[in-house]
């Protein structure tokens, strides 16, 4: 449609070129042409929308804008105009003929309002610069909308509706919030840049949603975002947080080099085809927690992880994991993770603890030179194929897990810790040239299949407790660099019960009867009998505030002594530990006040008896009594092997628990705790007997 005569407009637009509209979103753009409005005036040569300056008041505009687009004899195009905003805020807005509505390279001074406008025709904002905002809440888009290359200083699109979809590569905007938007097709927003936050939650996208190179100068919230297709957001950098929780997808999701400066979120989320973060960098947390991938994979291969990043409940039924070549730089959790094909982890590195425990590998897992600088956990876990672990350097390595095929760990380091206790083995297991510089604990492990220890060196003899080999493992194909000659049963009472010469009243026993109802105890330890509670916070709060290195000195001894104890209880599982601590204040304990801990006494109930593997009467001249627990959590492999920061653990968690309990007895209740009975009833059953 043109329209031409001696009184029609002589701009003629001139498109820049570099930028080219996507072709996923099938949008009719006319030819260019000379523009089709009359002159203004007879004494101008430009239309209304075309003069350089104007004193036209914006309604003017708008109402001039709406008698063009009424013309049947005047094609709907405004390219290259100037207008002094656009207001059709609850207006009907169609073209004659139905041709899309032209504003490529227009120049709008102010807002462009289409709040609840239905708006018949495509839109076409190519290149447009927009000084103020797109207002466009609740509006209704009949057909499709371009906003290639657009420069808009903000747009509120919330509740909006688009059929046929929307494209705006190129774009560069400010502040967007377009929650709740409807988008009918394709959305295509490929090397946009946002200088403000976009929020885009509860958006549904009937096709692809493509950001490829798009720039985020703050954050992407994009929280129970909907796709029919796939989300491809290759090369995207967002400097703040980027927000998908509860993401649905339907086809797969692309993540490639993508950077997020501060927090990432997409638990929950469902993704119906493969997931694809390759060379990926998070910058602060990433929680991929209760994410389900029904594609082939979901890999984050040359992934840097700089803090936590938490794939919980990972659910892949019919895929693959791959993390090969991953930097994990804080805490890495895959706990009740199913990954129906092989994970594979080759060749990370995990900064951090990593917890690949409780989860079900249901097909191999590899470990293949990864590098652990902290603990490592697989216990509880299932692996259905095989493991491999070979090349691998560990510090505190926890297995304790069940391997259905082959486990390899040759070549594979242990600086500390490698417990395997309560292993199970199906098949074929490798620990050929493996060096394991700490305690190794094969206690209850189960190997069904030949094991062999070809060339693996043992700096600690390794502990073979209650384990069961189908095949007897040679052992003297290992090496024993400290020693020539060793018996494993001699050398794991040397190296894990540490000093038997330093027990005390080893064997003593007591009734049962003489630590329940009325009790004697020692006259001498009725400063030890009576818990207070302020004293009691103290002391919690002493322990926590300790120094690490400090603690380790003070206890090393003392704890060498506990773990002997509880090992030769005819019931260590059972044991409880009392420690006693010597302060030098009679105010509230501080860190610097707990001048010496001893080992007051280590027993277990046996029969109808108290048994005692340790009990010396000399903590009746310390300041305060601190038991605890043999079967505590944080004696992660026992306390017969419990290590300084274990007993730490142990005994914050214990005083603050008993802190708790005597805030909330009456004061006729009695106020000594249970577990020290025994060591003051048995302290004075020895000054009897002397």
């Amino acid at each position: 449609m043109s329209h031409s005569s001696s009184r029609q407009c002589t701009y003629v637009y001139d498109p820049p070129g570099g930028v080219t509209p996507d072709d996923r979103v099938d949008v009719t753009r006319p030819e260019y042409e000379p523009c089709p409005h009359e002159v203004a005036d007879t004494d101008e040569s430009r239309c209304l929308f075309h003069q350089a300056e104007t004193e036209y008041p914006s309604e003017r505009f708008t109402e001039q804008f709406q008698q063009a687009l009424a013309t049947e004899t005047v094609s709907p195009t405004f390219t290259g105009g100037q207008l002094e905003g656009l207001d059709l805020a609850g207006e009907t807005v169609t073209t004659s003929g139905g041709d899309p509505i032209d504003l490529r390279g227009a120049l709008i001074n102010g807002d462009l309002d289409l709040s609840d406008a239905t708006i018949e025709v495509p839109l076409l904002l190519d290149n447009a610069s927009i000084t103020g905002s797109v207002l466009a809440e609740n509006a209704e888009f009949q057909g499709p909308v371009s906003l290639v290359g657009a420069n808009i200083d903000g747009m509120h699109c919330r509740g909006a509706s688009v059929n046929g979809g929307l494209v705006a590569n190129d774009l560069n905007t400010g502040y967007v919030d377009a929650r709740g938007l409807s988008v009918d097709g394709p959305l295509v927003l490929d090397r946009a840049s946002f200088a403000s936050n976009l929020l885009i939650a509860r958006t549904t996208v009937d096709g692809t949603f493509s950001l490829e190179a798009a720039e985020f100068n703050w954050s992407l919230d994009a929280t129970s975002l909907s796709v029919a297709g796939d989300l491809i957001a290759n090369d995207v950098s967002i400097d703040a947080e980027c927000d998908c929780i509860a993401a649905e997808i339907g086809g797969g999701v692309e993540l490639r080099k993508l950077q997020v400066g501060e927090e990432t979120d997409w638990s929950h989320a469902k993704i119906g085809g493969s997931l694809t973060a390759l060379d990926a960098r998070f910058g602060d947390e990433a929680n991929f927690s209760d994410v389900t991938v029904g594609g082939e994979a979901a890999i984050f291969d040359g992934t840097q992880f700089t803090a936590k990043a938490d794939f919980a409940t990972l659910t892949l039924r019919d895929g693959r994991a791959s993390f090969s070549d991953v930097a994990f730089g804080g805490e890495a959790w895959f706990t009740h993770a199913t990954i129906g094909s092989v994970a594979d982890f080759s060749r990370a590195t995990f900064q951090g603890m990593a917890h690949l425990r409780d989860a079900a590998f249901e097909g191999d897992l590899v470990l293949r030179g990864i590098e652990a600088t902290d603990q490592f956990f697989l216990h509880g876990s299932t692996i259905d194929g095989d493991c491999e672990c070979t090349d691998a350097s560990f510090v505190h390595f926890q297995f304790s897990a069940t391997v259905r095929q082959k486990a390899d760990f040759s070549d594979a380091t242990f600086d500390e810790k490698a417990l395997f206790r309560a292993s199970t083995f199906g098949d074929r297991v490798w620990f050929d040239g493996a060096a394991f510089a700490g305690h190794l604990d094969f206690t209850d492990a189960r190997f069904t299949g030949k094991t062999t220890f070809d060339d693996t060196e043992f700096l600690v003899d390794p502990t073979f407790e209650d384990t069961r080999f189908a095949v007897t493992p040679d052992l003297s194909a290992a090496r024993f660099p400290l020693a020539d000659d060793i018996d494993l049963a001699d050398r794991r009472e040397q190296m894990i019960l540490a000093h038997p010469e330093s027990l005390r009243n080893e064997g003593q026993r007591l009734p049962i009867a003489q630590v329940q109802g009325e009790f004697s105890v020692p006259a001498q330890s009725t400063h030890l009998v009576e818990d207070d509670l302020t004293i009691t916070h103290g002391v919690a709060q002493a322990l926590a505030d300790f120094d690490p290195r400090t603690w380790h000195d003070t206890v090393e001894e003392p704890l060498r002594t506990a773990r002997t104890a509880v090992a030769r209880l005819p019931d260590s599982e059972a044991g409880t530990l009392v420690f006693a601590l010597h302060l030098d204040t009679t105010g509230q304990p501080t860190a610097d006040s707990i001048e010496n801990v001893l080992v007051a006494g280590v027993y277990c109930r046996y029969d109808d008896s108290i048994v005692f593997g340790h009990l010396d009467p000399a903590f009746l001249e310390a300041d305060y009594l601190v038991p605890i627990p043999a079967s505590d959590d944080a004696f992660e492999s026992g306390a017969a092997v419990a290590t300084s920061s274990e007993l730490s653990k142990a005994a914050i968690r214990n005083e603050r628990f008993r802190a708790a309990l005597l805030a909330k007895q009456d004061d006729d209740e009695p106020p000594i705790h249970s577990l020290v009975v025994p060591v003051l009833v048995g302290a004075g059953t020895l000054d009897e007997a002397d």
